[in-house]
């Protein structure tokens, strides 16, 4: 069983290697507006369409779609935007979420895409300039400090944000962050007879609670590989009401394994191997009144035998009284066969 390399302690030291790298990455004598500038390359869309045989992602109006993250030179951030406006979208089916951006760059060995969703009606495109770079500086600290764990051909990175309204007022209430990590172990394993890959899914949540009353008190997150070419294999944690938690995958080739803290909250296992998903519910135990943060890193384990690789990511959370919010549900596309 292979561990990976622990979340925890790289958290701890991302905050100082982002700072390095991002004076590093971008001059000190241009100010932060002329630094997005010269590191962004904006195209206004009023559109973006993905599937699973189209994973480029394209706008009906824009004159030259996507051309894929590989194209991008390191340093380089592709952003696609409506100046501010929603973007027409099929790749959530909430309708009350709004898609305000997608950007794409590479880091080392990683094709990276970010989306930024709101249920507000129009959103600060400098903000979501200024999240990117940040994410960017922490992703390459990673990057330049992690052993890639899982010995991958294919790393793929999804990065995700969810800003909800609070009800009667124009605050944010809420907010979700998710990275998803998809990894191919292998392209060449026997799978019922059929040579297949074999994918491992991790990801890594956070929900930051703006209001704090109503509290929250239960929060859901799903990954699913409901396509007819995939099946799923294994995911983690299972059931957890002590400090962390544990998610190991395992199948058909070498296992991986990972921890995350869980300290305030505790966690059901509510995944279904026949119906192809990983689900689990957390909940703040009776000690933790008012909850600022949670965190959750499940993953899974996929095989897929033919076409590319699909994955659907989707958050509900409930405050007390009953009130909930939820992300939809994203989908998730890679090259793979």
């Amino acid at each position: 069983m292979q561990t990976i390399y622990p979340i925890t302690f790289l958290k701890k030291l991302l905050p100082i290697l982002s700072v390095l790298l991002l004076a590093l990455l971008f001059s000190p004598n241009k100010s932060l507006a002329e630094q997005k500038d010269t590191n962004f390359l904006d195209s206004e869309v009023s559109e973006w369409i993905e599937s699973k045989d189209n994973i480029s992602g394209f706008s009906m109006n824009l004159k030259q779609s996507s051309k894929g993250i590989s194209t991008l030179s390191d340093s380089k951030i592709q952003i696609f935007h409506n100046d501010g406006n929603p973007i027409t979208s099929n790749i959530t089916d909430n309708k009350k979420m709004n898609l305000f951006a997608v950007l794409e760059y590479n880091i080392g060995n990683d094709a990276i895409r970010d989306y930024y969703f709101s249920e507000f009606d129009t959103e600060d495109l400098e903000k979501i300039k200024e999240e990117t770079l940040v994410s960017y500086s922490e992703a390459a600290a990673e990057t330049n400090v992690k052993a890639r764990a899982l010995a991958a051909t294919n790393n793929y990175i999804r990065n995700y944000s969810w800003s909800f309204k609070n009800s009667g007022s124009s605050k944010v209430a809420a907010k979700i962050t998710t990275s998803v990590e998809l990894k191919r172990s292998s392209s060449k394993t026997d799978i019922d007879g059929k040579k297949g890959s074999v994918w491992n899914i991790s990801s890594d949540s956070q929900l930051e609670n703006k209001v704090l009353n109503p509290p929250f008190i239960n929060w859901y997150t799903r990954l699913a590989v409901p396509y007819t070419n995939q099946k799923l294999l294994s995911w983690g944690p299972k059931d957890s009401s002590a400090k962390s938690a544990s998610v190991s995958l395992s199948g058909l080739v070498p296992g991986v394994s990972w921890n995350f803290g869980i300290s305030g909250f505790n966690i059901a296992d509510l995944s279904s191997k026949s119906s192809k998903y990983g689900r689990w519910k957390m909940t703040k135990d009776i000690t933790n009144i008012q909850p600022k943060k949670a965190s959750m890193e499940p993953g899974i384990r996929s095989t897929n035998t033919k076409g590319n690789f699909g994955v659907e990511l989707s958050h509900t959370y409930t405050r007390a009284g009953g009130q909930t919010h939820n992300t939809g549900t994203v989908s998730i596309f890679v090259p793979d066969r």
